[in-house]
């Protein structure tokens, strides 16, 4: 499959964020990042400053639900200018380019294990911030408990 440029996307493929019809939203499976030119070159998400010309290549998923019968398209992004993750009910790791932000779905086999540690450090943030709220629910019980006696059983 003959990967598009990420200009020739066709719009099923994308959704306007906030209707900024600049900032195109997109679904990136199957994906590796490395150095242009050079596929089998790959830049973990942590390197992409310090690498000279990362870019993202991979498979769109069609933007809406409804138009899953769409199928998928390969793409090649230009290049990746930045990364971050995304921390709520749906947490994800997206990706920057100059035209639009691509949402990492699955990494490809070859991918895989230089994507990892990604997966292993966002399950430990959330574990840290989970033990920090129990921390945090405790203190308070024990600050309030006081005032409230009724809570003591």
């Amino acid at each position: 499959m003959q990967a598009l440029p990420e200009q020739a996307v066709p719009a099923l493929f994308s959704t306007a964020a906030d209707g900024n019809t600049k900032c195109q939203l997109r679904l990136l499976d199957n994906f590796t990042i490395h150095e242009a030119g050079k596929p089998r070159a790959f830049v973990a998400l942590e390197a992409l400053r310090s690498s000279s010309r990362p870019v993202a290549t991979g498979e769109l998923l069609p933007a809406k639900s409804t138009d899953a019968g769409a199928g998928r398209i390969a793409v090649a992004t230009g290049p990746v200018r930045d990364w971050c993750l995304e921390y709520g009910e749906h947490p994800a790791v997206w990706i920057m380019t100059e035209l639009a932000w691509y949402r990492l779905c699955t990494p490809s086999h070859a991918y895989v294990g230089t994507y990892r540690w990604l997966h292993c450090t966002r399950l430990g943030q959330w574990l840290l911030q989970l033990q920090q709220q129990q921390l945090l629910q405790q203190s308070m019980l024990l600050l309030l408990a006081p005032a409230c006696p009724s809570w003591h059983g």
